[in-house]
Formats: structure tokens, sequence, C-alpha cells
């Protein structure tokens, strides 16, 4: 996920106070509890790629007994701290969504779809294909290299409905707005 020191814990204590917003982390197998503090907490979310993405949270109060997910930093001479924090429920909703997300590639063809077999075949190459949209938009960009089918030449995308490849009417780098899509979704196929 990321290069830190990921761990899972248990909120042991918190003290929600308007000036003091602090706890600690109970985490088996270590000796010291772990502090972590309020303006640390991140939320996890789906964003396409293959692991959970950090965004800023919305301050849930977090109470004892809750289970999280830390960056451990062990440099401090007090004693161990989280970097970030966030609730494992939504770090392990992000990675049930991102394993379910199915396969996904993103064809070019040249020349006309044969009609009869008059006709000579097109040329058909797959540009990308795996489950991380992040990386696909990163290979991608929407702007440069939008679907389209002039009837000479075409991009589109396929997914793997795990038996065949179907094609898709939509674009999985987009949401209906046509803005950027930060979810995991991969829209059905036609």
């Amino acid at each position: 996920m990321h290069k830190d020191n990921i761990v899972r814990g248990v909120v042991c204590y918190f003290k929600n106070e308007s000036e003091k917003q602090f706890g600690f982390i109970q985490v088996e197998g270590m000796p010291k509890n772990v502090y972590f503090h309020m303006s640390r907490q991140v939320c996890f979310l789906c964003d396409g790629g293959d692991t959970p993405a950090m965004f800023h949270s919305t301050g849930l109060i977090p109470e004892v007994g809750d289970e999280v997910i830390f960056a451990l930093d062990m440099s401090d001479a007090r004693g161990p701290r989280a970097k970030y924090w966030g609730f494992a429920e939504e770090f392990d909703q992000a990675k049930e969504a991102i394993e379910g997300r199915p396969q996904v590639r993103f064809m070019w063809r040249l020349g006309r779809k044969k009609i009869s077999r008059l006709h000579e075949s097109p040329e058909i190459r797959k540009l990308w294909e795996g489950r991380n949209l992040r990386e696909l938009r990163a290979a991608y960009p929407i702007g440069a290299y939008p679907m389209m089918d002039n009837g000479h030449t075409a991009r589109y995308f396929e997914r793997w409905n795990g038996q065949e490849w179907v094609p898709l009417d939509t674009d999985p780098r987009i949401n209906n707005n046509g803005k950027p899509n930060p979810a995991c979704d991969v829209p059905a196929s036609v």
C-alpha cells in the first residue's frame, strides 16, 4: 500500500476535548501503546489503484474498541506514534472493492470491421490491460486518448466477465459527468 510500516490495532484510550483530541492504540505483541492524534486521521477509499488510497478524513471520533490501521513511527524518543491513522473498516471495504474489480483492457483498431470474407481483417492491438485504473489514467490520459470510432479506426474498452471479453459502452476513466472517475467501479458490459 504505502512505503510506511502499516499496522493494525485497537483504540484503548481516547481523550476528546475541544483543545485535546488524542489517544492510544494497543497493538498485539507491542509492549507500549501507540500514541495517535486526531489531526492525523485519514480515510481509506478506492481511487482506482491497486491499494486503498488515503484522503484527509471527515473527523469521525474514534471510540475505545475501534479497530484502526496506522503507519507506525518509532523515531520519537517518547515512544511509538501513528504518522497517520484511519478506521480499519474503511480500509477493508476499499480493499474488498479493489479485489472485486474486473479486468479491463483498452483496445485500438485500425481498419474497418470485417463485414464479409472479402474484406481485410483490421489490425487490432491491446494498448493496456489490468485492474489498476489509476495506472490506466496515467498511461492513457482521458483528453489525449478518448474513446472513439469513426468507422476506420477505433479506441474502445472491453471488460472480462469471467468467460469472455465484452465491449463497454462507457469509459471507465470518467464518471457520468465527464470528469475523472475516482471510484473503483468498472461499468457493466453492454
